[in-house]
């Protein structure tokens, strides 16, 4: 009597974006009999680059659904941070992008405007870039803009953020360790939101001597004989 394989319940593979956990690329499905062996790797995805892996990417197919998901970021991206409640109010025109590696489109922000962004990317050339709740893009600059928590409606309509471009340093003394992405390196700035002046490698222990809070309440570290990177890719502790 010929035996019959029960069939396993399949692997579910996925790719999709780190920061918004949108779809990169088709999902693939594996099957196979009860018992057997499965392996899945990233695939290569042009314009994207592989972060991280969630789910386990080897096993056995059984009576359980399984689920991998591989997160990729743009090759573009350098870093990359959601936002919530944060808004931009606008000194000088601006213009707008669909997307940053395009050129500005027609339509333009003027002064006294007040946009919700949701999202802020670091590109490998240095450049803050802002995502306008509507998906439009605007490229930051300090003189032209200001990052608030301030959403507009409050009686003054000046709130004092026209007049904060530099924020002042708070000694702190701590150690940490760069938590980047791993095979890459992050960018040191000359201070907040400046110019690149150098970067430095995943994992590298770091002494932080001062640290700045911006008026949308990000933290930024200096670090000794460095520069200056953004807290939420220093590990604090040894």
């Amino acid at each position: 009597m010929a035996e019959i394989q029960l069939q396993g319940m399949p692997v579910w593979v996925y790719a999709k974006n780190i920061d918004d956990n949108r779809p990169v690329a088709p999902s693939r499905l594996i099957n196979g009999g009860v018992g057997e062996s499965y392996a899945v790797e990233p695939a290569d995805l042009p314009g994207y680059q592989y972060v991280k892996s969630e789910g386990a990417t080897s096993g056995v197919l059984d009576a359980q659904t399984h689920v991998v998901t591989f997160y990729y970021r743009p090759d573009s991206y350098l870093e990359a941070q959601n936002l919530e409640d944060k808004y931009l109010h606008i000194k000088t025109a601006v213009p707008v992008y669909d997307d940053f590696s395009t050129e500005p489109t027609t339509v333009k922000l003027w002064p006294g405007m007040v946009v919700k962004v949701v999202k802020r990317v670091a590109t490998k050339d240095g450049t803050f870039w802002y995502q306008m709740a509507d998906s439009r893009w605007v490229r930051f600059d300090m003189h032209e803009m200001a990052l608030t928590n301030d959403d507009g409606q409050a009686k003054d309509p000046n709130g004092g953020w026209q007049m904060q471009r530099v924020w002042e340093p708070v000694s702190w003394q701590a150690q940490g360790t760069i938590d980047f992405v791993p095979g890459r390196t992050l960018n040191v700035y000359d201070q907040p939101y400046g110019q690149v002046i150098g970067t430095i490698e995943n994992q590298v222990p770091v002494q932080i001597t001062e640290q700045v809070t911006d008026d949308a309440d990000n933290i930024w570290y200096h670090l000794d004989q460095m520069g200056w990177v953004a807290s939420i890719y220093v590990h604090i502790g040894q």
